[in-house]
């Protein structure tokens, strides 16, 4: 603590090395002041309040589907469930979409029907990012950006995929009843099965740690920020004695967990 006047003091947060001038009315009961810049108090003197400390960051250990060892078990159960819950959803989400596109384009004109479609795009890819996530445990990059590309790829490769079973629907139309009933359960497992891989594969184009990141450096660790949610790659040697880094975004301290071979 610095004496810039004698009911003035400049204190400097430890928690986020902000400095600011406080009258001696701010100190509370305890001797604390709360920093202007992160909110949280320290003494008059800038050391944290006992007890309280740092939050702790969270490790990456999300391991890419290409560099796992096995991948998941029953494969094709998991992409007959991905195809076929992804068409029930589908269905919905068309429906939703034909009512969008009515009232968007008679509101908004072209402008409306654009907006309808980023709508659509969105809603599909949000529907197979959750199913990526929870049948193959695959996460995609967060972001408008990667979502409203997730689903225009998504849907347009579904599009080819239905435009090549067309004329196996056609067929099927000009067959007796009990052959059309066996033809369209046999349709329904192929084209589950089809579109189970299709959306796999879509989701693995914008899998986190492809395209936009660059690899860690041997002995970085990647870690989430718990004040603002960003994450970068830290040098083991950042780490102070307390066990913080400084975060790379907003420069708040927090603890980063290291793993045997590092603590």
């Amino acid at each position: 603590m610095a004496i810039i006047h004698e009911d003035r003091f400049s204190v400097t947060c430890v928690n986020c090395g902000a400095k600011y001038i406080y009258r001696s009315e701010n100190i509370n009961a305890n001797g604390q002041v709360q920093c202007q810049n992160c909110g949280k108090w320290v003494t008059a003197e800038g050391v944290p309040i006992a007890g309280e400390h740092p939050p702790v960051g969270e490790l990456e250990s999300y391991i890419q589907w290409n560099k796992r060892e096995q991948k998941v078990e029953n494969e094709i159960p998991r992409l007959l469930a991905h195809g076929f819950i992804y068409s029930l959803l589908a269905l919905a989400i068309y429906f939703i979409f034909i009512m969008m596109l009515v009232i968007f384009a008679s509101i908004g004109g072209f402008i409306g029907i654009i907006i309808a479609l980023i709508v659509l795009a969105e809603m599909i890819g949000g529907v197979n990012i959750a199913l990526a996530d929870a049948l193959w445990q695959i996460k995609c990059r967060p972001g408008q950006r990667n979502l409203l590309g997730h689903g225009g790829l998504l849907f347009l490769f579904l599009l080819i995929t239905g435009l090549m079973g067309l004329p196996l629907t056609i067929i099927l139309a000009t067959m007796g009843f009990a052959l059309y009933i066996i033809g369209q359960l046999l349709y329904l497992l192929l084209f589950s099965l089809i579109d189970g891989f299709v959306c796999r594969f879509v989701a693995l184009q914008f899998e986190v740690g492809t395209d936009d990141e660059r690899p860690l450096a041997e002995g970085y660790l990647s870690a989430t920020c718990p004040h603002c949610n960003s994450r970068y790659s830290y040098n083991p040697s950042s780490i102070d004695e307390k066990g913080t880094v400084a975060c790379q975004n907003c420069t708040h301290r927090f603890i980063l967990p290291v793993g045997p071979e590092l603590g």
